[in-house]
């Protein structure tokens, strides 16, 4: 068998708390939990010591012995570190197998959707005693000693360095409140977002300036997929009333085509909590952030969005086919998508 990626959603307030732990510099670890199909924030630690007191007392004291986390933890107090967070998953022999799988296959989504360019590694754990800053320090030497490194292995390395090394000017307090400028369009079509007269923006990064791709009116009932491009990443602001509830649901749609060059997924993934901070600079906070690989994914996941537990309404624009209780059938050689589904599955080898 061969593992599927679990498709959660991530709660919106882990990428806001995240923003706010990298501005203050105070925060030493962000706990994030698996809680029904949502990866969700548990708790945030300020700093008590160094970087290797707090890994060897504060990290140990944030687990518990039969449940999984993901630790979001600074591992570096230099100010001018471009990636100081490590990703801990403490993934111990005692929890459920389902949860050690859904840990296993979620742990690259929730570092795409923080941005890659922040996490200088990260750090797998089953028990307490593989959790002290010596055991960390050498799987660095370990994991990143270039004279044992495949050729693959060494150009991703240094593709990704020299991606951090060009950010990090404009990331040198990791993130300020407004990292990225925004132009003039982008700030009245947020605002139109924002008193309601349109409900769909999308946006782009331009050389470190979120700009406007375009903006449009589209109903519940409108089949999403046309408004996808399908050839260029982007940034789209959604709003659409609740399935089950009076008011609407703010979306944040990250939309990354497969066929991206490598260095605009890492560009735009980086970039996405900036994009969050200029909406929230605005007055606009979102319900949920939605990633999608393919036009085709989005009406489900905005479905799945609006209507959390009605797994088996139809989709809006589509078939009634493709909201079976176990979320959309996967294309096949695919492993996954972001989007969220119903039930964990595998993929027969």
């Amino acid at each position: 068998l061969t593992m599927a990626r679990a498709n959660l959603n991530i709660q919106t307030q882990i990428n806001e708390e995240f923003l706010r732990a990298q501005d203050s510099g105070d925060v030493r670890l962000l706990k994030v939990k698996i809680q029904d199909e949502d990866l969700i924030l548990d708790g945030i630690v300020n700093k008590v010591g160094t970087p290797s007191d707090d890994f060897n007392t504060v990290l140990l004291d944030s687990i518990a012995d039969d449940q999984a986390l993901f630790v979001l933890f600074r591992a570096s107090d230099d100010s001018q570190e471009s990636s100081p967070w490590c990703m801990v998953a403490w993934v111990p022999d005692g929890c459920r197998v389902r949860d050690k799988m859904l840990y296993s296959s979620s742990r690259e989504d929730l570092k795409r959707s923080l941005g890659l360019g922040f996490f200088k590694s990260e750090y797998a754990a089953n028990q307490r005693s593989d959790l002290t800053w010596s055991q960390y320090q050498h799987s660095l030497d370990r994991n990143f000693d270039a004279d044992v490194l495949t050729e693959s292995e060494r150009l991703v390395l240094e593709e990704k360095q020299q991606v951090q090394a060009e950010s990090a000017v404009s990331k040198s307090s990791a993130l300020s409140v407004l990292p990225f400028a925004m132009t003039s369009e982008v700030t009245d079509q947020l605002n139109a977002f924002k008193e309601g007269t349109c409900n769909w923006v999308e946006m782009t990064i331009t050389n470190e300036i979120i700009s406007l791709v375009g903006f449009r009116s589209v109903t519940a009932d409108d089949s999403l997929q046309s408004f996808i491009d399908t050839e260029n990443a982007s940034f789209i602001a959604l709003k659409l009333p609740k399935g089950e509830e009076s008011g609407d649901i703010s979306l944040f749609i990250f939309s990354c085509p497969e066929n991206s060059p490598v260095r605009v997924k890492m560009t735009m993934s980086s970039s996405k909590a900036s994009v969050l901070a200029a909406a929230q600079q605005l007055g606009i906070t979102f319900d949920k952030t939605l990633e999608i690989r393919d036009a085709d994914e989005v009406d489900e996941a905005v479905r799945s969005a609006r209507f959390p537990r009605a797994t088996d309404s139809p989709v809006p624009g589509g078939s009634s086919a493709a909201a079976s209780s176990h979320g959309k059938p996967q294309r096949p050689g695919r492993a996954g998508t972001k989007t969220k589904v119903s039930k964990f599955k595998l993929d027969e080898a």
